[in-house]
């Protein structure tokens, strides 16, 4: 009996600790046919189910998988990040997968081997030669993506989209696990254990004022990065969010560098058409990719936000244009978010090449003239100015006809008529 009881213990103990595993659910999209939309958004698909649906689509259709290194259904809501996929329509969206990766590759195993490719996403010009394909019904073609690029990846899908116009495919964008920091959440909530940050993040928590003088005193060094139609230099970018599990007002502050070994800069247009809607600058940080956004404006661009962490939009605080002639050079921009938290680059330089006769990848280009974003004078005061210049003038008209009421000084002549005033009777 006693042996009978430590059984069913210990059966029960190996269960819950199967059932305590949490699988990495990362979104995944679907396009090129129809599939049975997705029950709801909190509940994730399971591996199984996905599975069977991979191989009723195998039957008739070629795969062609693009896995990105992390990804979370937030990073799908970008919509900056990708101009060709939100013109899509029918989309199909599962906001959570079991395991996408392994499904594919159970489903592979009772056919063929996977094919695998990795495109090199970063040199845009070769794309359409690194995403080739053959027309082969039932095969299933992965590309590995290595990082969260997520503009370069929305460019690679659209060139590799394009080649097939007669060939059945279903295309799939999804990732080889959910995003870390959403993975975290997701298990200390399933714990209920509170969030330990990951210490190989770049994160600073400036807490003393002399490690912050500390920081900031080393204004020499200047990252460069160059791209055939533009140059784009800083001292250093900061992300700055409020500490809301703070009683007092504290701030915690992350510098974001750029990842080693990909010190290159990515520009590519919002609708992926043309630059009339405008062109992103992408730089790929150590904590996901930051997005410049400009917008042409008669001649002219303007810097209308900046994208980081996936789909949060950061607003600068002031309006900043320039021209096309010059490039722009600020000692700093500040963005702000909705939700209290702020981006500011040091230092910041960026200079637009439109001639074909010139390359930012020239070491010995010369950047043209600064068209400097310091502001003069403030909106306040423009408008302090012009609401007393206004009432300065109406005070002079109102004093000059003051000044204007006197005794008649019109005299009657003597050759005319006496004024006859009729008067009531």
């Amino acid at each position: 009996m006693k042996m009978f009881c430590f059984l069913s213990l210990f059966l029960v103990l190996c269960f819950s600790l199967v059932s305590a595993k949490l699988l990495s659910s990362p979104p995944v999209l679907i396009w090129g046919l129809e599939t049975p939309p997705s029950q709801s958004i909190f509940k994730a698909l399971k591996k199984d189910q996905f599975t069977a649906m991979m191989k009723r689509l195998q039957k008739d259709n070629m795969i062609v998988a693009y896995l990105a290194s992390e990804l979370t259904a937030k990073d799908i809501n970008c919509d900056v990040c990708f101009p060709y996929l939100n013109q899509i329509k029918p989309m199909n969206f599962y906001s959570q997968v079991e395991e996408p990766f392994l499904a594919l590759e159970k489903v592979a195993k009772a056919t063929e081997a996977i094919v695998w490719h990795s495109p090199s996403t970063s040199v845009i010009s070769n794309l359409e030669l690194e995403m080739e394909m053959r027309c082969q019904k039932g095969k299933i073609h992965c590309f590995d993506l290595k990082d969260r690029n997520f503009m370069a990846h929305d460019q690679a899908m659209a060139v590799s989209t394009y080649q097939f116009t007669d060939c059945p495919v279903v295309h799939i964008y999804s990732a080889f696990t959910e995003e870390s920091h959403a993975y975290l959440r997701r298990q200390a909530s399933k714990e209920n254990m509170p969030i330990i940050n990951d210490p190989s993040a770049p994160q600073i928590t400036q807490t003393i004022q002399k490690e912050i003088d500390s920081e900031i005193s080393h204004t020499g060094n200047m990252t460069i990065l160059r791209h055939a139609n533009l140059v784009i230099a800083y001292s250093r970018i900061v992300a700055i969010r409020k500490d809301r599990r703070s009683t007092g007002i504290n701030f915690n502050t992350t510098y974001i560098n750029i990842m080693p070994g990909n010190e290159s800069v990515a520009l590519t247009m919002i609708n992926g058409k043309d630059i009339l809607q405008g062109i992103a600058v992408v730089l790929e940080t150590s904590s996901g990719p930051l997005v410049l956004e400009f917008l042409p404006v008669y001649g002219n661009w303007y810097l209308t936000r900046a994208v980081y962490e996936g789909n949060e939009s950061y607003h600068p605080r002031d309006l900043i244009f320039f021209s096309g002639q010059f490039s722009l050079c600020c000692e700093s921009v500040v963005f702000f978010s909705a939700r209290e938290g702020r981006i500011v680059l040091y230092s910041f330089h960026i200079d637009f090449i439109q001639e074909e006769s010139s390359s930012g990848l020239n070491e010995n280009y010369v950047a043209k003239d600064c068209w400097s974003c310091s502001h003069f004078i403030t909106p306040a005061l423009a408008q302090i100015t012009f609401i007393s210049g206004f009432i300065l003038v109406m005070l002079t008209v109102g004093l000059s006809l003051l000044w204007g009421i006197g005794r008649n000084t019109f005299v009657q002549n003597v050759q005319e008529p006496p004024l006859h005033i009729k008067a009531d009777a």
